[in-house]
C-alpha cells in the first residue's frame, strides 16, 4: 500500500509542471470519513484523498484521483481481521454553476480498487490482496474563496468489493492553476 501511495504522489509531482501551464486545472486535497458497510458491521475510518482535475469549461471536466479509506480492524476473542482499501480513479465531472463562487458537481468514472486483508486466529495468520476495477460516482459542492483556492465538500461511492461497500465524505481545498 505504501508503494502505491508513493507512486500516486510521484505521479502528481510529475503532473505539476504540466498542470501549471494548463488553464482550468486544479489540485485537490481532502480529508474526511470513510464508511465500510458489510461483512461483520458498519464502521467509519479516516479517509484521505488527492486528485488532479481539469475543467474544459464551466460545465465539463475530468479528474484523476486517489483515495485511502483507512484501515478497518475487527478484534475477536481469539482472532483479528484488518482490511485496508484504496482506489485510483478517473472520472468525468459535470458542473452546475449557481453563482460565480458556488457550484455543484457530479462525477462518474472507473476506479481501480485495491483491498488488503489480513487475519489471525489462534496461531494461524494469513492475508490476501485483491484488485478490481469498478464504477464509481460522486457528488459535491465547491465554493471559491479566492481566484485560485476553493473549498470542497464531496461524497464518493466506490461500490461493493469483497462483500464490503466503501464510500467517503471528504472536505478539502482545491488549488487552481
Amino acid at each position: 500500500m505504501k508503494r502505491n501511495s508513493l507512486a500516486a504522489l510521484l505521479g502528481v509531482a510529475l503532473l505539476m509542471p504540466v498542470a501549471a501551464h494548463a488553464e482550468g486545472s486544479y489540485l485537490k486535497l481532502g480529508v474526511g470519513q470513510s464508511k465500510y458497510d458489510g461483512g461483520i458491521a458498519e464502521k467509519r475510518e479516516l479517509a484521505t484523498s488527492l486528485a488532479y482535475g481539469f475543467a474544459f469549461d464551466k460545465s465539463v471536466g475530468m479528474e484523476l484521483g486517489y483515495i485511502n479509506f483507512g484501515t478497518l480492524k475487527e478484534l475477536g476473542d481469539l482472532s483479528s481481521t484488518s482490511i485496508q482499501r484504496e482506489a485510483f480513479y478517473l472520472a468525468g465531472v459535470g458542473y452546475l454553476p449557481v453563482t460565480n463562487s458556488l457550484s455543484f458537481f457530479g462525477k462518474v468514472g472507473l476506479a481501480v480498487n485495491r483491498s488488503e486483508e489480513n487475519f489471525s486466529a489462534f496461531l494461524v495468520q494469513g492475508g490476501e490482496s485483491t484488485t478490481k476495477t469498478k464504477p464509481m460516482a460522486g457528488v459535491g459542492v465547491k465554493y471559491s474563496l479566492t481566484k485560485e483556492i476553493a473549498g470542497v465538500a464531496e461524497y464518493q461511492y466506490f461500490g461493493k468489493f469483497n462483500d464490503v461497500k466503501a464510500s467517503a465524505l471528504t472536505f478539502g481545498l482545491t488549488y487552481g492553476f
